[in-house]
């Protein structure tokens, strides 16, 4: 019975964005179980209703909001197939005017909440946006108030910066005015003395509009360090002592400056080195003073007698300190090592494996007639192009081979078994499966030493990688790399096609989804949501769809791997700027086809508007690191129209320009 009731329970979930533009319908994204229909209304809230929410009584505060008069109200229908499982959908809602609300919907028309779910969000109908500095440079912080929806600065706003206090005898937080701003003509206001550990809050407000951007704003005390500050660096002999041992450290002290690429040694400064135990106990000290170089050592005994385990010397100087870890354990020296040959051979699914293993002495001798106790292990993973756009199906790990076996003369043993996949999975998947062998080698005097090593099988026996970059300069020569590998990493002989086609783009500019999962369901044709929601995702059309291209008709470049990885020159500089596909075909040893896709951009430093549709297009720098006097340029742009743009240039942690 409880099982049938989780199966046929209904259950509504609800996102909103903070914000929606004014007298315009905007979306809610709903997911829903055993659900056909939702309700909604829209209501006003305010400071206290959203306290008596947050603080009081939950169902008190509901009960307060649902009294509230609905400035709007509808009912949406939700496509429901008959699985039982959670679906997503986007639901229309009314234009609302300037202001905060709550969005509730309801399984139920009369929003009882008896044996019903009702959902609550709040949300503002706002032309009101802000955007802030990312440096911490300093005790001001620069913030910029924005139209929602035009981008441009707004003058002549107010900005009301709250601290946020905990109130222990109501048991809330409070708000408590710090600071009054209002805006330049670039939209601009600089909160002075922005510091301490505490959280703020800043609402915006105009002659006719009002908005809280959000909860709370969190400021901790740390700051780009602009003073000289000093660096303990210490080290040991060894990682691991027995106990009784002679702990050998050296330390240096270098001291170093927010604006300046070097450091300083500090040579003649006295410090104390101590040693703590591993439940942070005094066991030693000694005083000493840095050389001319800015260094210092000296020794300790790993102490007897005491909880073995992890330790530290630690020292200071002015503030500054450092420290260093090492064991302290009554381990014995291991008299034998052992270790797997590499697997170089390619295997298919249901061959039988050979993995050679081997022990032998620090001296090298081999180690004979030891006992191999074996398992092998196996586990499911699939190659970054099949999963970048979809989950897959993740399969169990499982042991599928033990047993036991000598080492023979030379100190080898060699472990078979099967490569049976999981069948569980379907092989259109194209997984490939981890064999992990795990072996426990026991010598005649019953010292155990331990190994593992791996090997990759998959339904595909190729691992084929193309290196090709997010963007490209068509004004620069562009060659693709392609290698070809066993599972295995080694070089794999292959030959095949690399083929490049233009995308298609939308003449739309999409904004981001405001939510994570994309509606399986949907409550409006097509045309109709794009004629309401101009410039939102339907479904997935942001994501590309290999099917769609007609390669088979399109010339490739042909390539042949047949003793090393090749270059294939990409003749850029003929093709227009835009979105870009390269498809790679080929064949793995059994003739299974392996195809590879990589889309990228190709670009013009001199192109008119931004090579792809997108709302904001940057094309990154071209190198990590400059010279002085050299010119870095970086492209941005936007495929809207009459967009306003802000950037930052940074230098040390502080903003330039």
């Amino acid at each position: 019975a409880n099982l049938k009731g989780r199966i046929l329970g209904k259950n509504i979930t609800l996102q909103t964005e903070r914000s929606v533009e004014p007298a315009k319908p905007f979306r809610a994204a709903v997911g829903y179980t055993n659900v056909s229909k939702v309700f909604y209304r829209v209501v006003r809230v305010d400071d206290d209703l959203m306290e008596k929410l947050r603080y009081d009584s939950y169902d008190e505060g509901m009960k307060a909001i649902l009294a509230q008069r609905a400035v709007v109200s509808g009912a949406s229908e939700l496509p429901l197939p008959q699985d039982y499982l959670e679906h997503h959908a986007e639901i229309k809602i009314d234009a609302v005017p300037k202001g905060r609300y709550g969005l509730l919907i309801s399984a139920r028309e009369d929003f009882s909440r008896s044996e019903n779910e009702v959902i609550f969000s709040e949300f503002w109908s706002t032309s009101l946006s802000l955007v802030t500095a990312n440096s911490y440079e300093s005790d001001d912080r620069s913030f910029r108030v924005l139209h929602a929806q035009t981008g441009k600065p707004l003058a002549g706003v107010t900005a009301q910066l709250f601290r946020n206090e905990y109130d222990y005898t109501k048991r809330r937080n409070k708000k408590i005015l710090s600071e009054r701003y209002t805006t330049g003509s670039d939209g601009k206001f600089t909160v002075s003395r922005w510091r301490g550990d505490r959280s703020y809050s800043i609402e915006l407000s105009s002659s006719d509009d009002r908005f809280v951007p959000a909860d709370n704003y969190y400021v901790n005390n740390y700051r780009a360090n602009k003073n000289d500050v000093e660096k303990i660096v210490l080290f040991t002999d060894r990682s691991i002592y027995r106990p009784g041992q002679t702990i050998y450290f050296k330390g240096i002290l270098i001291k170093a400056n927010f604006n300046s690429t070097t450091n300083e040694i500090l040579p003649n400064e006295s410090l104390e080195v101590i040693f703590y135990d591993v439940n942070y106990q005094k066991v030693s000290s000694v005083k000493l003073k840095t050389n001319e170089y800015g260094t210092f050592n000296g020794t300790f005994i790993a102490p007897s007698g005491v909880l073995n385990g992890q330790m530290q010397i630690q020292t200071s100087h002015r503030g500054f300190s450092g420290a260093v870890s090492f064991s302290v354990e009554d381990y014995k020296r291991p008299k034998f090592q052992v270790e797997f040959k590499p697997v170089k051979e390619g295997y298919k699914l249901g061959d039988k494996v050979k993995v050679t293993g081997f022990a032998k002495s620090y001296a090298g001798a081999a180690i004979d007639g030891a006992e191999v106790k074996y398992r092998v292990v196996r586990n499911t993973r699939y190659p970054y192009w099949r999963y970048w756009w979809m989950p897959m199906p993740q399969g169990a790990d499982r042991e599928i081979a033990h047993g036991t076996l000598k080492s023979d003369a030379a100190g080898e043993y060699e472990i078979l078994f099967i490569a049976a996949p999981d069948k569980s999975i379907a092989a259109d998947n194209k997984p490939e499966f981890t064999y992990t062998v795990y072996a426990d080698v026991t010598d005649v005097n019953g010292e155990t030493r331990s190994s593992s090593t791996s090997v990759r099988v998959g339904y595909i026996a190729l691992d084929a990688e193309m290196s090709v970059p997010d963007v490209v300069n068509k004004e620069k020569e562009f060659t693709i790399r392609i290698d070809t590998k066993n599972l295995n990493g080694e070089f794999e002989a292959a030959k095949g096609t690399l083929t490049v086609l233009a995308l298609p783009q939308s003449g739309r500019v999409f904004r981001n989804r405001f939510y994570a999962s994309v509606p399986d369901q949907f409550t409006m044709p097509k045309e109709e949501f794009y004629r309401t929601f101009p410039h939102d995702l339907y479904a997935d059309e942001n994501i590309f769809r290999s099917d769609s291209l007609a390669v088979a008709n399109a010339k490739g470049i042909a390539f042949n791997n047949a003793k090393e990885a090749s270059n294939v020159k990409i003749p850029v500089a003929s093709y227009a700027s835009g979105k870009y596909v390269a498809v790679l075909q080929t064949q793995d040893r059994y003739g299974k086809a392996v195809r590879l896709e990589k889309i990228f951009t190709v670009y013009g430093e001199k192109d008119a508007r931004p090579a792809s549709v997108e709302p904001s297009y940057f094309v990154p720098l071209e190198k990590s690191g400059y010279e002085p006097g050299e010119t870095a340029k970086v492209i941005w742009g936007s495929a809207n129209s009459d967009v306003q743009a802000l950037y930052e240039l940074e230098h040390r942690g502080k903003v330039i320009k």
